[in-house]
C-alpha cells in the first residue's frame, strides 16, 4: 500500500542512529505502569486485523488509561493500512 511505502521510506532517510532507537520503542517500551496518568481524552483507533497490535492491546488501553476514552475499530486490515 501508499502508507506502507510511505512509512519504508521515511525509515530508509533516518540516520540509523535515530531508526533504532524508533524500533527499540516501538517494540521494547513498556509503559503500562504509567497509562493510569494519563488524563486527557484519548481516541483509540484500532484496525480490525492488525498483526502487530491485536484488539486486546486497545481494550486494554481503554481500560486502564486514567482519562475518558473511546475505542474506534475500523473495518481497515494491517497495522499501517
Amino acid at each position: 500500500s501508499i502508507t506502507i511505502q510511505e512509512f519504508t521510506r521515511t525509515l530508509f532517510n533516518m540516520r540509523p542512529g535515530i531508526t533504532l532507537c524508533l524500533a527499540h520503542t516501538i517494540f521494547l517500551d513498556d509503559s503500562r505502569h504509567i497509562l493510569g496518568l494519563v488524563t486527557m481524552p484519548c481516541h483509540i483507533i484500532q484496525s480490525i486485523n492488525d498483526f502487530a497490535v491485536p484488539i486486546l492491546v486497545s481494550e486494554y488501553l481503554f481500560r486502564n488509561l486514567g482519562g475518558e476514552s473511546i475505542v474506534e475499530v475500523t473495518s481497515t486490515k494491517g497495522h499501517l493500512s
